[in-house]
């Protein structure tokens, strides 16, 4: 068991080495801190437009007008909502590991954001710290059945503070990333509650006080700024662009918030690293 300093001192003394290839999706445009070199060993490099399959003349006079219209409008709105954006991250809270699924969807809208899986980020760092005593397929249910939550929640909290920094992304938190120390973080950007309809089956939750854990998890994720409801059945695709539409009316009906909000969220993440240096 691992206390919450001792989560934090360790995440910051291996540097965030677990932020890899694999995790780090999408394209990498400039942020306002460098990205170090491991953390994009071995990463691919990413398609450029050139590079882009297209469908051939015959195949796409075949798809109705209809869709057409329909694929261009959804295109249209997510450039409008990566210019609304300006850089600033878009988390997605919720219950479901089907987040991740919509967030690669909403970061490939984007064009120019990348996917952060918090959750995997949680995987590989708790391997690295423990060395060669974890089991190689290690879950989110794994882990929740090995340690306290609490343990849990401070790794998390640790690798959303070490993720922080990279701007223009789509952060997929865990789904207990509800506590005061995440918000301090997440209202850098801008929050978006997943709703998934029938969801439970994938929610990982501790072997005692499991439906309490839950009801918290919950009240917490009503703190975003934007919810969405999910229907099952619903394609990742789709779910995206319920969404960019949803994030592109926040951002209109609240022009000026965002700026106040990082200010206020800057500050107050500040005062907690000064008292824990003290």
């Amino acid at each position: 068991m691992l206390g919450a300093s001792r989560w934090v001192a360790l995440v910051a003394a291996a540097g965030c080495c677990t932020v890899s290839g694999a995790l780090l999706l999408g394209p990498h445009p400039p942020c306002h801190r460098r990205v170090p070199a491991a953390f994009t060993a071995g990463r691919a490099r990413p398609l450029r437009c050139e590079e882009e399959a297209s469908l051939p003349e015959e195949a796409a006079k075949k798809i109705p007008p209809e869709m057409l219209a329909a694929a261009w409008e959804r295109e249209e709105e997510a450039k409008e909502l990566s210019a609304l954006l300006k850089g600033c991250q878009v988390y997605l809270v919720g219950l479901s590991t089907r987040k991740i699924a919509v967030g690669r969807a909403l970061a490939r809208r984007l064009q120019t954001y990348r996917l952060l899986d918090a959750p995997a980020l949680m995987l590989s760092t708790y391997k690295a710290l423990q060395g060669g005593e974890v089991a190689e397929q290690l879950t989110m249910e794994t882990l929740m059945a090995s340690e306290p939550v609490e343990d849990v929640q401070q790794l998390s909290a640790a690798v959303m503070r070490e993720v922080q920094q990279y701007k223009r992304s789509v952060i997929v938190t865990w789904d207990g990333a509800v506590e005061p120390m995440d918000f301090m973080v997440m209202q850098q950007g801008i929050v978006a509650n997943l709703q998934f309809e029938g969801a439970d089956d994938d929610v990982y939750l501790p072997a005692e006080g499991g439906e309490e854990v839950l009801e918290r998890w919950r009240a917490g994720h009503n703190q975003a700024d934007v919810s969405v409801e999910v229907a099952s059945g619903v394609a990742p695709d789709d779910a995206a662009a319920q969404l960019v539409a949803q994030l592109a009316a926040f951002i209109k009906k609240n022009p000026s918030r965002s700026g106040e909000w990082k200010v206020e969220a800057d500050a107050k993440l500040a005062a907690k690293d000064e008292d824990e240096e003290e």
